[in-house]
């Protein structure tokens, strides 16, 4: 894609005030402004909750938790120059991926939070930021970890606070692992689990240019022949879906070892999503299925992108999330009642 530089917010919030600036939507069957865009994913994010809260509320006792592994620091959402951001729009991109439009709450523990079907000050969903704070030890009451992004690298980190916070998560990967509780990777968070599972993590490389590249936006996932098969956590999705990306560094397929099963992939990385064989305790995807259009959407205009993904705003990264939410709390709930 294309960039330019930008430096002010009327370049960054150029076509949110353009009232002939319009996105064709298929499912609309119309053209729609991007305020209106927005308003249709904060539409399509309340459905979306609704579908995942009933199974949240259904599976996880009020007396169990989630635990959220916040190992960001400071998130696309903490880049200061999120203030050129016009605020009504900044709003609403909060509202779309929290379920609140309070542009001041902790919008990383937050969006999962909701992500996944939790309302605000649920005590059934609990964080805890390994940057910040040490890792809990008793976790008898733990019934599912989901494990964030991150800004660290598995591999050629030199960030020495990256580093202890990767360790400190590793250990923790292993307690919970030993008992086994269910656990959801997410993008750092993925790779983690499969490196404590023995698979090796590299950067991506270009291999016509031999150098160091990105998986970036919406990229478009493929189900393996293990990802098609009837009893695959994938069963509800279809062949090929798009799921957002941002990462530059990727688990090795052929150091997968026997007992983890991949069941997507990319044109750009073999390893997307994962489980562990004969089981669904360990469940890893490359990429952020916590990621909204709208959030997707202002990132790509602070970094001057001037030919956006047609896809955006058409409802193809929601579907990930629609299906990969529900089953995790599904199998929390199953652990629970062990």
């Amino acid at each position: 894609m294309l960039e330019k530089e930008l430096s002010n917010p009327d370049q960054v919030n150029e076509f949110w005030h353009d009232p002939n600036h319009k996105i064709w939507v298929a499912a609309e069957g119309r053209e729609l402004t991007l305020q209106e865009c927005y308003d249709r994913e904060i539409r399509l994010s309340q459905e979306i909750f609704a579908e995942v809260s009933a199974v949240a509320d259904l599976e996880i006792p009020p007396q169990k938790y989630i635990l959220y592994v916040d190992m960001v620091n400071p998130g696309s959402m903490g880049n200061p120059q999120i203030k050129l951001i016009d605020p009504e729009r900044l709003a609403k991109v909060y509202e779309a991926e929290t379920g609140d439009s309070d542009v001041n709450q902790d919008f990383t523990s937050a969006n999962i939070r909701h992500c996944f079907g939790f309302r605000a000050n649920d005590a059934r969903f609990v964080t805890v930021k390994p940057f910040f704070e040490d890792m809990p030890t008793d976790l008898s009451n733990c019934i599912g970890i989901i494990l964030s992004g991150s800004e660290a690298n598995i591999k050629d980190e030199t960030v020495s606070e990256r580093v202890l916070m990767t360790n400190k998560v590793i250990e923790f990967i292993h307690h919970a692992k030993d008992l086994e509780i269910p656990m959801f990777g997410i993008c750092f968070g993925s790779q983690l689990l499969n490196s404590v599972f023995r698979a090796k993590v590299d950067w991506i490389r270009d291999l016509e240019n031999n150098t160091v590249t990105a998986e970036t936006g919406l990229v478009l996932l493929k189900k393996t022949d293990l990802g098609n098969r009837p009893d695959s956590p994938l069963e509800k999705l279809p062949d090929e879906f798009y799921v957002h990306a941002n990462h530059k560094q990727e688990v090795l397929r052929d150091s997968m070892p026997e007992d983890l099963e991949v069941l997507a992939s990319s044109d750009t990385s073999q390893v997307q999503i994962v489980k562990l064989k004969n089981s669904d305790v360990v469940w890893a995807i490359q990429n952020h299925i916590e990621c909204g259009d709208t959030r997707a959407d202002i990132l790509d205009d602070l970094h001057g992108l001037i030919n956006k993904d047609k896809k955006l705003f058409q409802g193809e990264s929601s579907k990930a999330r629609r299906v990969l939410c529900p089953h995790f709390l599904k199998t929390a709930g199953k652990f629970a009642r062990i």
